[in-house]
């Protein structure tokens, strides 16, 4: 019996071609629909800002009447868009002369859970300040005049949809210093704490779609809706990780991208967590404490560098943790640097009034007993400074009232996207006891930093994403940019990125620990950056820098009649003052920590 299959196939096949052609009458095609074709098609409303978008960062002159705000809508899940949207928040300072136009410039703040819709706010406002007569004052003005800055809110955070990560469960207390570390309690209410935290974000169904592939698939959209083709982006410590997931996931689309403070881009976040108390330990002992010998008649801490680095671990507990307070994001500005030492000088200074007291002094004799110690002989208005310090510290230590009310565990957005995007986007040592074990070895080698390593991490399991591999980007001809002394992204992991990378360019300050360097108000860093920008790439693999020099070295040397770069006549800005003081609010919350993020 003859088969009848080639009929029934010319059939089928027939059939297959008129339900083409009745498709392609409707409208219909091959090609398979596009899911996320609503969300590249939209147009972006640009209008004036709300002035209070940028939530706490408040700018001198007129900066907010330039700017642009807009919403972009983004899915929720690319994989899956029919899920819902998120609203993306967006901020631009258009190029000065639109016909000279190249692109945009965005910028992230890093965090993660920075807030960047106001860096692009600043930044053009310390440019505008450029002096045209200037070689790199020129330089700047070209930049505004040929780039929109555009700033945005992360998925998760500021005026974008936010995440929270809440639960009625009580936050225990938990005293990180070195004295009751290994005390049993003081680390099962540390893992307690980390484990309903880590809980408190999976709860929320937001939390498996905050992450770093999510956010870097935003900025390709805002790229197409800016009108693009390449994006150019400057990101700094977090956003260093972020723009190099953005350059894997789209090699082809990447313009001039500086990363500034880098993260360590082989290892992301579990490297970065380890590295952050070794990094904070050597400002410490190699810049603050040899800058606190080199001024002992301003700082009024001697002159013997050995001395003062054995000082931090025989002071009374309490003055440890206070130290710990103080310091927090102060290591990661160089502004920050008299305060650091003022900060150690009165607590040396106080613990020394403390132990010649007796146990039951009366609050007002100590009090006097404080008002007449010397803590800086021959310098009163050094010497008031520091009596500030430490007073302001005694009252800490002596106010009476009851202990307050445990409180609710509850991560406001920047913390909630810290946890979020730490643990989603790679994957962590699950075994608690390794972390515990870490948190022993830290608090003994780093007493001030060694603090809080057992992350939410250890109880997320396994990440939703897995971010492309660091060979995507190998031929791209990114720039780096890093200082030697960074606290809080460790040079180390910093160079393992850079030779991961053999085009990369590098920028590298020597003597500095400023996290966020650029804009840094000098030729060599600034010049090379912004010439990079503008499409002149430098032709050697590093560029080295020498670190300006801090607030009591520049002082010595203009009394010496050696005047530091920062003040000399040839300044790139018309008003040096008024440029450093914005630059300082450009830089300020980059990369810094969100409180509970750990």
């Amino acid at each position: 019996m003859k088969r009848s299959f080639p009929l029934v196939t010319s059939t089928l096949r027939l059939s297959s071609l008129a339900l083409a052609a009745a498709l392609a009458a409707c409208g219909g095609s091959d090609e398979p629909a596009d899911p996320l074709k609503p969300y590249r098609e939209q147009a972006l409303k640009w209008s004036a800002c709300d002035p209070s978008i940028t939530g706490s960062r408040v700018l001198e002159g007129k900066a907010l009447e330039v700017a642009q705000c807009a919403f972009m809508r983004a899915p929720m899940d690319y994989d899956h868009p029919e899920r819902g949207d998120v609203q993306i928040a967006l901020l631009r300072v258009p190029a000065t002369e639109p016909a000279q136009r190249k692109g945009a410039i965005v910028l992230n703040p890093g965090g993660p859970g920075g807030d960047g819709l106001g860096q692009a706010l600043a930044l053009p406002a310390a440019f505008k300040e450029s002096d045209p007569a200037n070689p790199q004052g020129a330089l700047q003005l070209q930049l505004l005049r040929e780039f929109d800055m555009v700033g945005f809110s992360p998925r998760g955070v500021g005026a974008s949809t936010t995440l929270t990560c809440a639960t009625n469960e009580l936050q225990r207390g938990v005293n990180s210093t070195a004295e009751h570390r290994f005390d049993p309690n003081n680390i099962d209410n540390e893992v307690y704490n980390a484990r309903k935290s880590a809980e408190a974000c999976q709860k929320n169904p937001l939390t498996p779609h905050i992450h770093s592939v999510a956010t870097a698939r935003d900025m390709d959209l805002l790229r197409g809706l800016l009108g693009d083709a390449k994006l150019n982006y400057l990101g700094y410590s977090y956003g260093t990780w972020l723009g190099s997931v953005y350059a894997r996931l789209f090699p082809d689309r990447v313009g001039r991208m500086v990363l500034d403070s880098a993260m360590d881009l082989t290892d992301p976040f579990t490297q970065a967590w380890l590295q952050q108390p070794m990094a904070r330990q050597r400002l410490l002992d190699d810049v603050l404490i040899p800058y606190a010998a080199r001024h002992p008649g301003y700082f009024g801490l001697g002159t013997d560098v050995q001395a003062l680095r054995a000082l931090v671990p025989t002071l009374p507990s309490v003055l440890q943790g206070m130290l710990q307070e103080s310091f927090g994001s102060k290591t990661y500005s160089r502004d920050a640097i008299d305060a650091m030492v003022i900060n150690l000088a009165a607590a040396k200074g106080l613990a020394e009034v403390l132990e010649a007291l007796p146990d039951d002094v009366a609050t007002d004799d100590a009090r006097q007993a404080l008002e007449a110690h010397v803590f800086v002989p021959g310098n009163p208005d050094a010497d008031a400074l520091v009596r500030a310090d430490a007073m302001t510290a005694f009252n800490l230590l002596s106010a009476e009232g009851e202990p307050s009310e445990p409180e609710s565990i509850r991560l406001l957005p920047e913390a909630a996207v810290f946890v979020a995007v730490s643990c989603n986007d790679s994957a962590w040592n699950t075994d608690v006891n390794h972390w515990i074990g870490v948190g022993n070895d830290y608090i003994q080698r780093y007493p001030l930093f060694g603090v809080g390593m057992v992350p939410s991490c250890a109880f997320w399991g396994t990440p939703p994403v897995t971010p492309p591999a660091l060979s995507a980007m190998q031929k791209l001809d990114v720039m780096m940019v890093q200082s030697e002394f960074d606290a809080a992204t460790a040079t180390e992991g910093a160079m393992r990125g850079f030779a991961a990378l053999p085009q990369a360019k590098g920028v590298f300050i020597a003597g500095e620990y400023q996290h966020a360097v650029f804009p840094y108000t000098d030729q060599c860093v600034d010049t090379t950056v912004v010439k990079y920008f503008l499409g002149q790439t430098p032709a050697a693999r590093s560029t080295q820098c020498q670190g300006l020099p801090y607030t009591q070295d520049a002082a010595v040397q203009q009394a010496s009649r050696l005047q530091p770069q920062s003040a000399t006549s040839g300044s790139a800005y018309l008003d040096p003052e008024a440029a450093r003081r914005l630059i300082e609010q450009f830089k300020s919350g980059i990369g810094r920590r969100p409180a509970t993020g750990r």
